[in-house]
């Protein structure tokens, strides 16, 4: 079995299944990386696996390739797995490329209603699986390791924690390149533990164009105790110690509805824009579950908004929304906190080769 890595996240995303799949004697896991090499997935992956470079990794036979994105093409792979990364309103995965895959794990409902709407997939076409999301299973049934990493932050147990992960640095622009330091920095005035999760591609070693190196600055705001930079790959551990979690278009939004916590949302206007004109074009007009929808699970802050305002108001409230939160992660997310066993059952049913 090979697992296709781009940047940590996909480690985050394919770590449970490939972590179940090495514990059985028949089969062999396999790992490559675009960014980082073995290095990386050492420094990520906590189970034995091997490793084929990228290039290597193409031309090699296996039996199944189960891939966090459409970055990984094979010339000689038997299945091709679209294992997505996440689900938002932003749906940039709902695209033709699916085509060249076998088999798709859908998060939930909402994903397969958007590959029918868009013609991507038929309603009884067997290519498209529920799954839900591996990744979060910890988010319903906490390990020791999670709790081990919130230790190791060493927060003022007397203060809320509020965690900041903005979407992908770029062209279509996040939260974090129109509100700048200046956002967070107000944030950080509150009596609350602000955590800082960058995305991969808001940080320069996986983003070289970036204007601004968003980590530096950051660290020297760590430096100065107004905040914790928070490096490591997997943001679960966040999520579950999160009391609020500020974003804009990121799936992790989407992830900590399975908290029934409140969110806050920072509207970025040009991107959002981007967003209804491709949603028009791609799933028709008037379609009933679309960025409007999605957010109405949390406060929306304008430009110009006060963003820590309406942070007040989540932690006075937490109870405020949460009939939404609750109909919106039913909707995205399929078998929540058992996604990885369903995955494994999926994937021995794929290679066709009896489950353990």
């Amino acid at each position: 079995m090979l697992f296709p890595a781009s940047t940590p996240l996909s480690f985050a995303v394919f770590a449970p299944l490939a972590r179940a799949l090495a514990a059985d004697p028949r089969v062999a896991v396999v790992v490559s990386a675009r960014h980082g090499g073995r290095a990386l997935a050492r420094s990520c992956l906590d189970f034995p696996f091997s490793y084929l470079p990228g290039l290597l990794a193409r031309w090699a036979r296996f039996d199944a390739a189960v891939c966090p994105g459409f970055f990984f093409r094979s010339r000689r792979a038997g299945r091709l797995i679209e294992m997505f990364h996440g689900v938002s309103p932003k749906n940039y995965a709902v695209r033709d490329e699916v085509a060249r895959f076998d088999r798709l794990f859908l998060i939930g409902e909402y994903h397969r209603r958007k590959f029918v709407r868009a013609g991507l997939l038929a309603e009884d076409d067997p290519r498209g699986v529920q799954i839900g999301m591996p990744k979060t299973d910890r988010l319903l049934v906490p390990d020791a390791a999670c709790a081990a990493f919130l230790e190791s932050l060493d927060l003022d147990r007397s203060r809320p924690v509020v965690v900041y992960a903005p979407t992908r640095s770029g062209s279509a622009g996040s939260s974090l390149d129109q509100g700048g330091f200046d956002l967070v920095d107000r944030m950080a005035r509150l009596p609350v533990n602000l955590l800082v999760k960058l995305h991969d591609r808001s940080l320069r070693r996986y983003r070289d164009k970036l204007a601004v190196d968003y980590e530096q600055g950051f660290a020297a705001r760590e430096a100065a105790g107004r905040l914790r930079l928070v490096r490591h790959h997997d943001i679960i551990p966040l999520l579950l110690a999160a009391d609020v979690l500020v974003s804009d278009l990121s799936s992790v939004a989407s992830e900590f509805l399975l908290r029934d916590r409140p969110i806050v949302f920072l509207a970025v206007p040009g991107h959002e824009e981007r967003i209804r004109q491709g949603s028009a074009r791609r799933f028709g007009v008037g379609d009933p579950e679309d960025l409007d929808y999605l957010r109405a699970a949390g406060e929306v802050v304008p430009p110009g908004g006060d963003p820590c305002a309406a942070l007040e108001r989540a932690l006075a409230d937490p109870g405020a929304r949460s009939a939404a939160r609750r109909e919106r992660a039913e909707l995205l997310f399929y078998n929540p906190g058992r996604a990885t066993s369903r995955a494994l059952a999926a994937l021995y049913e794929t290679i066709e080769l009896n489950a353990p």
